[in-house]
């Protein structure tokens, strides 16, 4: 046996004496008097952790009805009794689950105990139902105990803040000399503060350490601040004020929400600045905006119907909404952009909102195809000097810019998403997005400042997958582009990269058409949309749209695939069902099967891919699905509901390809026989083969 001796540098050593000596420097004992601070590497904590998990801590309004739940049935011999404080309450054996004996007439006309398993119901809460409940429970296998600390509250709060906010929670009656202060947060009643060193018999054994640096105590009105306010801090917070050995209690239930609240509204339209908390009697708010706070309005709960207004000029254009205290502006101006600060003073805490408005001068729609590169157009001749911010999202991620200054509307951090694949033209402003994905769909906001005046652009961006259609032989089709084509727009239309025809919007009832294809087809004048009037095989393959707008310039692919024949299939869910190809399978064809509107490959014969397929398998049919080599038939075992749809044989023989569609409808009924196998057949048309 070998023994390495771990020598310890001496900086290490230094560290931590250092690390021993700033807990006992800066931990507040006093929160858990004549005992240390516990920190979680304790072994201590760890026990005491364990010993606070068999309390289990209830807070209830007052008046409100409570249950302390005992989850486990009580059998024929278990015998139960429910103490407050020392005091027995109530008592119940198996035997008599239906009759338990009450100590005294106050508790039996209080409380109800739950016959199955013994839980205490109190019907209508006072404060004096506050304190410590311990129900013992006596088995022919064991005897056990547990505790419930209900805290019966005077008063209940729910009080909304940002993230980063300071807020204050407010004790509101006055502080009077001798009284006792305690501040608890969470289920277990982890103590924060208090203006005493005795301990609150409801809190936790140890202390919430994080709140230490962040939270301030003012011992003249017993108010709690809380500072920079993080997510990790929503909950419930317990005042508990002990006044000549009286105890009283309050609860704030505090929720965090992340961020300030961003808004974008077109030029002359109206916007909300939303607060969705009722405004009380005595509550105050104000109005302010700039980062030079400007106050624009003030209203009380008494006085909603007559808001302040600090000029006409606000007055003229905004409105405060009675019930919440919510900023309308109408219309909306470009002036109108900036940081706008609602605080809220009440009785209970105080805090306050931000919203930050964006008046964009244009919003324009941008439909594009994942995996294409789009442009966003800033479509102004960009000045020495100016600077050009562009944004993403709701938060207002920077994308890119051209200058080293930064941007008030900008979130903190640059969104790694887009790393690597936006391009800014400085000559021109524009911002290219290449390979788009469908999480890039969004708002792009673009922010030109020139001469100290800013403008806004607003682009809203939709990224969809490719567009598949299948139309049987001989129907028509229609390959849609939805949005309407402008005056100084241009579109091109492509069948493979051989142009079919393009069109713009001032000569929109005139396109151009390359010879080959003008008696085949039509280009819709409002949106574009091409119009294949009677397919033919030979019509099978992709089509690329390339739309150039003074906004932006992108494209929209088509897959269209022309059938030979089409078959309606019924079947039950449950059977085996068999799609057979129905021709002699010859050595070298390939078989693909596809399934759904995105072509997802089901089963192939080949290593070679299929240029209509999706680039994913569909898992849903691993293992269900099996393909005989020989017949090229396709068959589904148990076929289940989620796999109704079309689905699409394709053979390649000789470089010619052919396609057949399977329209499949799985059912419920039960009038067939279960496990009945189904088998479609499909006679092969001539001359059904074309090149691909």
């Amino acid at each position: 046996m070998s023994y390495r001796l771990l020598v310890i540098p001496p900086s290490i050593s230094l560290f931590v004496c250092f690390l021993n000596r700033f807990i006992e420097t800066n931990c507040p004992r006093e929160l858990v008097p004549g005992k240390e601070p516990d920190f979680p590497w304790s072994a201590q904590a760890a026990s005491q952790s364990q010993t606070a998990s068999l309390q289990v801590n209830e807070s209830v309004l007052k008046g409100d009805s409570v249950t302390l739940n005992y989850d486990t049935e009580i059998q024929k011999d278990d015998k139960i009794q429910w103490k407050f404080g020392e005091k027995l309450i109530a008592e119940m054996t198996g035997e008599n689950r239906e009759n338990p004996q009450w100590t005294d007439d106050e508790f039996r006309d209080q409380m109800k105990l739950e016959p199955q398993t013994g839980s205490l119901f109190i019907q209508q809460t006072r404060s004096e139902h506050s304190g410590l409940y311990k129900i013992e429970i006596n088995t022919s296998d064991y005897s056990t105990f547990r505790l419930f600390s209900l805290i019966v509250c005077d008063e209940q709060k729910s009080v909304s803040v940002m993230m980063g906010e300071d807020v204050t929670l407010r004790v509101n009656p006055q502080i009077q000399t001798g009284d006792k202060i305690f501040w608890m947060f969470g289920d277990d009643n982890r103590a924060i503060a208090k203006n005493t060193k005795e301990k609150c018999e409801e809190e936790s054994e140890y202390s919430d350490l994080r709140f230490i640096p962040k939270v301030y105590l003012d011992r003249h009105t017993g108010d709690l601040t809380i500072k920079t306010i993080s997510i990790s801090d929503p909950g419930e917070y317990k005042l508990k004020i002990i006044r000549n050995g009286k105890a009283s209690f309050k609860l704030f239930n505090v929720t965090v929400s992340e961020h300030q609240v961003n808004k974008s509204v077109l030029k002359g339209h109206p916007v909300t600045l939303n607060y969705k908390t009722g405004i009380q009697k005595d509550d105050k708010i104000k109005w302010k905006f700039g980062t030079e706070e400007k106050l624009i309005a003030e209203m009380t709960g008494e006085n909603r119907e007559n808001p302040q207004w600090s000029d006409d000029e606000f007055r003229d254009q905004m409105k405060l909404e009675p019930q919440t205290g919510s900023l309308i502006i109408q219309p909306t101006r470009p002036e109108h952009t900036g940081l706008y600060k609602l605080e809220i003073i009440n009785s209970d805490y105080s805090t306050f909102r931000l919203f930050r408005l964006i008046v964009c001068d244009e919003i324009k729609s941008v439909p594009v195809m994942k995996g294409a590169d789009v442009t966003l157009r800033a479509n102004t001749e960009i000045q020495t000097g100016d600077e050009i911010f562009w944004m993403f999202g709701d938060d207002n991620y920077t994308l890119a810019k051209n200058t080293k200054d930064e941007f008030e509307e900008k979130f903190k951090h640059y969104h790694l998403k887009f790393e690597g694949e936006v391009y800014l033209n400085r000559q021109t402003g524009d911002l290219t997005i290449k390979r788009i994905r469908t999480d890039h769909t969004g708002e792009y906001k673009l922010k030109i400042i020139r001469n100290g005046k800013a403008s806004f652009k607003l682009f809203t961006v939709t990224v969809s997958a490719q567009v598949n259609e299948s139309v049987l032989k001989g129907r028509p089709v229609t390959l849609k582009y939805d949005t309407e084509i402008q005056k100084d727009d241009k579109i091109q239309w492509k069948f493979g990269e051989k142009l079919i025809a393009e069109m713009t919007g001032e000569n929109r009832e005139n396109p151009q058409w390359t010879d080959e294809f003008r008696d085949q087809m039509k280009l819709n004048p409002q949106t574009g949309s091409l119009f294949i009037q009677q397919t033919r095989s030979e019509h099978t393959g992709l089509y690329k749209l390339e739309i150039n707008t003074r906004d932006y310039s992108t494209f929209i692919l088509f897959r269209l695939i022309v059938c030979d024949e089409e078959k309606s299939v019924s079947v039950m869910k449950g059977e085996d069902v068999t799609l057979r190809v129905n021709t002699e399978i010859q050595t070298g064809d390939e078989i693909f099967w596809m399934f759904g509107d995105y072509n997802r490959l089901v089963a192939k014969n080949t290593e070679e891919e299929c240029e209509e397929g999706s680039e994913f398998l569909d898992s849903i049919f691993k293992p269900k699905v099996y393909l005989n080599h020989q017949t090229g038939d396709l068959t589904i075992k148990k076929i289940r509901s989620e796999r109704t749809g079309e689905y699409k044989l394709k053979i390649i023989r000789n470089g010619k390809s052919s396609f057949k569609l399977f329209t499949v409808t799985v059912s419920d009924s039960t009038e067939k026989r279960e496990n009945e196998s189904v088998t479609v057949e499909m006679p092969l048309l001539k001359a059904e083969m074309h090149r691909f």
